[in-house]
């Protein structure tokens, strides 16, 4: 019988400042690459919750995450709702040195409540830093998480650019809508 690869469900953010110019990355310890935070679901609990969870594991930031699908018929009644909408779902073939397994990754935009604090999580990282999307260091990054990341930057200035030509140039933009959960 040919050996069964473990299937997880996980939950992913690509955090960014408010102005959609940075993203929070951290080192991964294991893997020894930069990527966004994120990690499996725990019990009871659904990928959008594990993004928030593990963001701040990770990085202790707090971040409010963004539905991406704006314009989507929201449904909310007795027994359902419409979901956050992620970025991204990917089926990512994750490679240890001890075992292999897949994870299928519902990848989120975050907004970072504040950016000036920040700490290394316990867990799976090894340094967190803020870059812009210039300064990505993609020699030391998948291939799938740069075209998120690029993807991430994109979407939100799209959100950011279509708020801002419904409202008055000199308002304030805010990156709604975002869920509370």
């Amino acid at each position: 019988m040919p050996m069964q690869i473990k299937k997880c469900i996980v939950g992913s953010t690509v955090i960014l400042d408010k102005k959609g110019l940075s993203t929070l990355l951290i080192k991964h310890k294991k893997l020894n690459v930069w990527i966004n935070p994120g990690g499996h679901l725990e019990d009871q609990e659904f990928p959008y919750d594990a993004a928030k969870r593990e963001a701040m594991e990770e990085t202790g930031t707090k971040v409010s995450i963004i539905d991406v699908r704006q314009s989507a018929t929201k449904i909310n009644d007795a027994h359902s709702r419409t979901s956050i909408f992620p970025l991204h779902i990917l089926e990512e073939k994750v490679v240890y040195s001890d075992s292999t397994h897949t994870h299928l990754d519902f990848v989120y935009i975050s907004v970072a409540d504040k950016t000036k604090v920040h700490k290394v999580g316990k867990g799976e990282s090894k340094e967190i830093k803020w870059y812009n999307q210039a300064e990505l260091p993609r020699n030391l990054m998948f291939k799938n998480s740069i075209m998120v990341i690029e993807s991430a930057f994109k979407s939100y200035s799209s959100m950011l650019a279509s708020r801002r030509s419904r409202r008055d140039p000199k308002s304030r933009v805010s990156p709604s809508p975002m869920h509370k959960a």
